[in-house]
This record gives C-alpha cells, structure tokens and sequence, in this order.
C-alpha cells in the first residue's frame, strides 16, 4: 500500500471515532480542523483536503485527486469535459448530431402528434317512426346519433385505387397519380437515365414509344461511345453511337447528331444487348426474338409467319409505324401506338452510318455467332425478320415490360416510389432501419462519447476514423487532404527548390509516392496549418500546442505518452508502441525546408500544431528509439513539411 494509503487507511478510523462534539464547529475564519469545508460532517471531500498538505488537491470536490482526475470539472450531456453540448432527451446522441430531439412518432415523425387524420370507421343510427294522418300510415325513419372514428397518421400519396402508383397507405391525396395502360400496370411513363419514354399497351405486352437513348448501363456503368469507324468495326464489347456523330461517313440523312438523338435515340451493337448489366430500366428488358412474335401476332400476323424469316405478315409493319400525322413523322398508320421510326443503322464492316429510311431493332436472342433482328422500311407494310447480321451492327432498341409489376421508380433502385421507406440504410449505424430503402442521411455509427458517438468523418473524398482519449476526439491517422476546407486546392507536387523558397501554403507525399500517401497521409508546411481557409473538416482544427499538451496528459505526460500514441506491431503499418490510446500514430518523416528533401520515414513522425511561437511554430514529434513525446519550436522554419492530425472542436 502506498504511504499515502495506509495514512488515509489510518486516519479513517480516527475521524470517524470523533464524537460529535468533538467536531470544530465554523467560524468566521473557519480556522483549519478536520471539518475542511464546513459543513458539520466529516467525509470523502474533508480526508482529500488533508492531502494539500502532499500538494494533492480535488479542486472539482469528485473524490477523485486532480492527478488522477481525467475531468476537473464536469462532464457535459455529450461526455465532454467542461463542454457545452446537451442531450436533451437523453437517447445517447448529442443534440447537434440527433437526427430527433426528441422521440419519433408512431408516424415516424420527430415529437410528433402521432395518428392525427381521422377515419370514419362506424356511423350508428337509430329508428324511429310517427304516425301521418293524412295519409293514415306509420312513417319510419332512421338518423345518425354517434360517429366512431379512428385516427391515422396523415401520409401523403395517391390515394386513387385505378392509378398505377396506388398507395394504399395514403390518406391525403397529393396530385401525384399516374394512368396509363393495364398491360403497363396503369403506368404512363417510365424515367430512366435522365429520360422520360412513354409506354403503351399492345396485346398483352407493355412496350416503350420510343427508341432507347441511354448511354449508361441499368447499373450506372458508361456505354464506350464516340468512336472512330475503325474502333467501331474492331471492338468486341459493348458500344453505342448517335447516328451521323464523329467523322464517320453518312451515307444518308442528316449529320446532325443532337437532332438525330432526340428523333431516333441511340444505335447499340449486339455485345451491349446481351451486356448482363443491362440496357433496359427496372422492370423492362430488350424483347426476345419469341416476344418480338408476340407483338406481332397480336396485330394480326399468323403464327406460321411469325416464325418465318424475310418479310411476313401483311399490314404488321404498318400498324407499327408512325404515320404522316405524328411528329416525327413516317408513313405507316401507328394504329398500335407503337410509333416506330427510321433511325437507321451503322454499318459493321465500314463503320459508315446509312439507311436512314428505315428502321432495324435488335432481339436479345442469339442465333449462332449472330443474332435476331427486326427490320421496317418506307416501301413495305409487312415487318421483316431474320439472323443474318454481324453483331457489330448498331441498331435501334426497345425496351417491353417484365412480367413483374412496372410503377414509377425515380432513382431507378428496383423500389416503386410508393414503396420507398427513409431512414437509415447502414446496418453499422446505431439507427439503421432494416426496412429502410431509400437512406436519408440520418445514420449515426457508433462511437466516442467524445466525438458525440461518431467513429467516422468523410472529408475531401476520405473517411477518417475517430478515437477518444481523455476528453478529446481526434482523428485516427493523419490528414491526406489536397485541399483546404472551402476546396481550394493546397499547391502540390513542387521541386525540392519551389518547396524549400514557398511562403504560401503547401502540400507533399513523402518521395512523391502513392503508397507514402495511403499508409501516412501528407506532408503540410505551416503555412498551410496557418491558412484561413482551414485544413480540417467542419467541427475539427488543427490542434492547439495546449491541446497537445491535454492529449500527453491524458496518457499520463509526455516521458511514456509516445507509447500509448505509437501503433503497435500488430498495426498495419506497424510501429513499435502499443498504440493503448487507439491513436496510432506513424513515422511519417518530413520534408526538409532548406533542400526541399525527404527524412526519416520509418525513424520519426512529426506533427504541426496550430500554435505559432514568434517566427516559428510549435510541433510535436515521436521517435522510434523511445516512449517520448518531444515538443520543440525553436530552430524549425514554417517551410518544413510535417503530418497533421484534426481535433474536435
């Protein structure tokens, strides 16, 4: 037991032996006696007021001595010391992060009233009669005497039943219904990669009026376009081209590809249709050869020529084909609404754009090395079928509805728009919502109390992770911004000569190398920790030189804190300290401000503070050989490039 234990230990039993009248009582000059703080009883606060006497204090009247104490003061609502945040409904969140101060209601919404619209459920009547001389008979009648109802939460949608975006929870109609044709599932339209396509019924299919135009796959990914003709003709992948773009040779029609792409859309070659990322939106897909058939049957075509090859049919191509009173026009009839156009082709072997007359349509289906196509032209009423082209061959597609259930489906994520749950969408977060589709930004990960309960902070393109020591949160590894706050660029990649004649703010990678930059961040001169425009994100800063000096407090001052904040050998990248702090810190090296040259990666790793000192600043830095944390100022000029961490406001 320490001398100072086994004196307390000793003292303990004494003092409380003391009879009540034994105790001092105050006066005006309260003259020291075991009552320290005068207050009639001798307790915890009194025995740690004889410990002044080994210069120990406990200015905070905790029971916990200064030197021990990781807070002289108090701990706020967020658990920063002496900090003025607040929780005020007490969920674990600090309020300036709570998504809801408060509670959510049964509707979801924060502090809110809950179900709130009412619902007629039941309307009671009784009968009663009287009698009618004149006409000597008994009248019957009945009337309403109570209204039952039920209250529900006021949502929002279209509450029309016949619409295709129907949604059977919404009780406030917003004008936001949608019709169109059965086979479309009451769907008008569909959006897709930036573009409205209408829909219509033919049959039992559901087909667009219009000719694809995306230049993205379903996922997101770039459909390569804009190529030569020599590209064209030698790729084997995917590929779309506007009709007319490039220098490629126009054998007909206009070279007018922006017009071109808003009257007929895009040529894709067969690689991109049979692409498993997809051409088509949620819900649709390129028609197969089979379902080509379909469409045609259903306007009048027999199955026997169905399946048959060249031209068939009688009047199919016609009833397809827009009509001299559409805009744009052709000289079919369109009587199926199907509104087919003449966007021509480019061609597989030249690369030539031609047959602006008329209009070629893939299949998804293969046959052989080749693959089914559709074929409508101006001196034909019939529609032509075969499998007698290269597949470098770009023509026009059409998009025709799943089997499944079409709806309005904005951000194209596979959920109905009426569908679309907000909340939290992170299963990491303390607040995910599994049933949550579409994420509102809500999401709080799980973290520090320092740090308000946040492990993480994205910044510049880069998430940093977050760790809370003593009474501060910090970043986890060093800043690799190459910007300041408000994005303007920090200079970078200078010579060794423009890095060691700057005065303006300044970034670098330790030998220029990227690897250097992912495992240590970047090096910083101190006119950039200086800059107004700010290195750290909102809520951080580059920290003080006092509050360094808290962080190697907390670890017990800075003789043995370079251990706690050293990673270990466990680390990736290691180190040789035991990183018990979680801050693992690395040797970085710096940049040298006389030659502009690199040092000691792997030996040291230095660290700004945003605190100058006359002409200099003051910095810390770790070294490998010791568990010391060195502070200095004194012979380093602002050009050095050193780390940088961020600390919590």
């Amino acid at each position: 037991m320490r001398p100072l234990c086994r004196f307390l230990a000793l003292l303990l039993p004494l003092v409380l032996s003391l009879p009540a009248a034994a105790q001092v009582a105050p006066s005006s000059s309260c003259v020291y006696n075991p009552d320290y703080n005068c207050d009639l009883t001798i307790g915890t606060a009194d025995l740690l007021s004889i410990l002044n006497l080994w210069s120990e204090t406990d200015s905070d009247a905790d029971g916990v001595w200064d030197s021990m104490d990781d807070c002289i003061g108090t701990y706020d609502g967020c658990g920063v010391c002496n900090g003025g945040g607040s929780d005020v409904d007490s969920d674990g969140i600090c309020d300036d992060i709570d998504p809801c101060v408060g509670a959510l209601d049964v509707c979801g919404v924060c502090n809110g009233p809950g179900p709130s619209v009412p619902v007629i459920d039941e309307i009671i009547f009784v009968t009663d009669s009287i009698y009618v001389p004149p006409i000597q008979q008994w009248y019957v009648f009945s009337y309403a005497v109570d209204t039952l109802y039920t209250y529900v939460c006021p949502v929002q949608g279209c509450t029309d039943a016949n619409a295709a975006n129907f949604n059977p929870l919404a009780v406030i109609e917003d004008g936001s219904c949608s019709y169109g044709p059965a086979q479309c599932g009451g769907a008008s339209t569909v959006t897709f990669d930036g573009h409205t396509y209408a829909l219509v019924g033919i049959g039992t299919q559901c087909w667009f009026k219009e000719n694809l135009r995306s230049d993205n796959y379903r996922n997101g990914d770039a459909i390569p376009g804009n190529m030569t003709d020599s590209q064209w003709t030698s790729t084997g992948s995917g590929a779309q081209a506007v009709y007319g773009e490039g220098t490629s040779y126009v054998y007909q029609g206009s070279s007018d590809e922006v017009a071109n792409l808003a009257t007929y859309g895009r040529l894709y070659n067969w690689h991109a249709v049979n692409d498993a990322r997809g051409l088509c939106p949620v819900g649709f897909h390129v028609p197969t050869d089979s379902e080509w058939m379909t469409l045609e049957m259903a306007l009048g075509m027999t199955s026997a020529q169905a399946n048959g090859t060249g031209w068939r049919g009688t009047d199919q191509g016609a009833q397809l084909k827009a009509s001299s009173n559409d805009s744009p026009p052709w000289n079919g009839t369109n009587s199926s609404g199907f509104s087919a156009l003449p966007g021509g082709s480019r061609a597989s072997g030249g690369g030539e754009f031609g047959y602006l007359g008329g209009g070629l349509w893939w299949s998804s289906s293969s046959s052989g090395s080749t693959a089914w196509f559709r074929h409508a032209n101006s001196e034909n009423s019939s529609f032509y079928r075969n499998d007698d082209v290269n597949i470098r061959f770009g023509f026009s597609v059409r998009c025709v509805r799943d089997g499944g259930v079409v709806c309005l489906d904005p951000d194209n994520d596979g959920v109905c728009a009426e569908d679309e749950v907000s909340g939290c969408t992170d299963s990491n977060a303390t607040n995910f919502n599994p049933s949550a589709t579409e994420d509102d930004g809500s999401c709080v990960m799980p973290g520090p109390a320092q740090c308000g309960g946040a492990s993480t902070v994205t910044f510049d393109g880069h998430t940093y992770a977050l760790v809370g020591i003593g009474t501060q949160c910090w970043f986890k590894e060093n800043l690799r911004s190459d910007n300041y706050r408000n994005g303007d660029a920090i200079h970078g990649d200078l010579t060794n000569s423009q890095w060691a004649s700057t005065g303006t703010g300044a970034q670098a990678v330790y030998n220029n190398d990227p690897a250097n930059l992912t495992s240590y961040g970047r090096l910083y001169n101190w006119y950039a920790v200086n800059d107004a425009r700010g290195l750290c994100p909102v809520g951080f800063h580059v920290p003080t030189d006092n509050e360094w000096t808290v962080l190697e407090n907390a670890l017990c001052g800075s003789s043995v804190a370079g251990t706690a904040l050293k990673s270990s050998a466990a680390d990736s990248p290691p180190w040789n300290g035991s990183n018990s702090s979680g801050f693992s810190a690395l040797p970085g090296g710096y940049r040298d401000f006389i030659n502009g040259y690199f040092y000691y990666l792997g030996d040291f790793g230095y660290w700004w503070s945003s605190s100058p000192s006359g002409s200099y600043a003051w910095n810390r830095y770790l070294y490998h050989g010791d568990s010391n944390v060195y502070r200095n100022y004194y012979y380093y000029d602002g050009r050095y490039g050193f780390s940088v961490r961020c600390v919590r406001d």
